[in-house]
């Protein structure tokens, strides 16, 4: 997000401070889910490879028919796990994606925004058409909860302060003799 196009919107230089640091504070979460999301991924991707290691190795050894039992047992293991990494992986990519669809589009508050998405369970983040999709559910939501969406619009010039106290002398009316300096100054002219 760019300061110069937050002024041109005419956001008086502290509601531009504020914008500037809310999105920030939200990049930053994001890019932190992100990194940790990568090295889940990295970790997964290890555990993979040592474990296709493993069991090439023992394919390679001569093994009883019992050891073959447990060879084909791990097999299956290891191919659940696969598919379990599989699937946290696909919905941390889904997570991350919504996340950042609702900053693109302004929400003030992410997990609300989120939150009033109707049929975001049903999207499937393998279809092609995943990011139109997500597009309509952000658009159906922003029409219905626009609360949700955008920049709040702050006049540049604050509301005039209301008077607290009258101004002027209350006792104090021109050519009144109720004050006592007067009166004896006027004696004297």
């Amino acid at each position: 997000m760019e300061r110069d196009f937050l002024v041109s919107l005419g956001l008086s230089d502290d509601v531009v401070n504020q914008v500037i640091a809310k999105h920030g504070q939200s990049t930053t979460e994001l890019r932190t889910q992100l990194t940790d999301s990568q090295t889940q991924l990295t970790n997964a991707q290890n555990v993979i490879v040592e474990r296709d290691a493993d069991i090439e190795a023992l394919r390679q050894s001569d093994v009883s028919e019992g050891l073959r039992t447990q060879l084909a047992d791990l097999q299956g293991k290891y191919d659940n796990q696969a598919t379990e990494f599989q699937t946290t992986l696909i919905a941390a990519k889904k997570t991350a994606a919504v996340e950042l669809k609702a900053v693109e589009r302004q929400a003030k508050n992410n997990k609300l925004a989120i939150a009033s998405l109707d049929g975001l369970d049903d999207l499937d983040f393998n279809d092609k058409d995943f990011d139109t999709k997500l597009n309509d559910l952000f658009d159906k939501s922003a029409t219905d909860n626009s609360y949700l969406y955008g920049v709040d619009s702050q006049d540049e010039t604050p509301p005039p302060t209301p008077p607290i106290v009258t101004g002027g002398n209350p006792a104090g009316a021109p050519g009144s003799n109720d004050d006592p300096f007067d009166a004896k100054l006027a004696k004297y002219k």
